[in-house]
């Protein structure tokens, strides 16, 4: 859980600060900057998420397993988010259609 945790700060603060790993290029309007840094509500909610995981896991060992599995999908939805640029609800761009119906007729 520490580790999930730990991960999703680097992440916030990656990319707020502007660095990027090799051959990686964040989506361009993910940051949120004030003079570079991260806003404190980003690590805010992180601390809500990730403690409410924390109290859950501690139920019973389905239960950590759950929190444990959780943490990290947020993670990766996190980094996910970041990294594509091409998410045309965030690019504000129509996405083409795939189907080619008659529109039900």
């Amino acid at each position: 859980m520490m580790a999930a945790w730990a991960t999703e700060l680097i992440l916030i603060t990656a990319k707020d600060i502007g660095i990027a790993p090799p051959g990686v290029k964040w989506a361009k309007g993910s940051a949120h900057r004030v003079s570079g840094l991260p806003l404190p509500a980003d690590y805010v909610a992180t601390f809500l998420i990730f403690g409410v995981l924390a109290v859950i896991s501690d139920a019973s060992p389905a239960a950590n397993r759950f929190a444990t599995w959780t943490a990290w999908g947020y993670v990766l939805a996190s980094l996910l988010s970041i990294v594509n640029p091409t998410n045309p609800l965030k690019s504000g761009k129509n996405p083409a259609p795939t189907g080619t119906g008659t529109g039900g007729q």
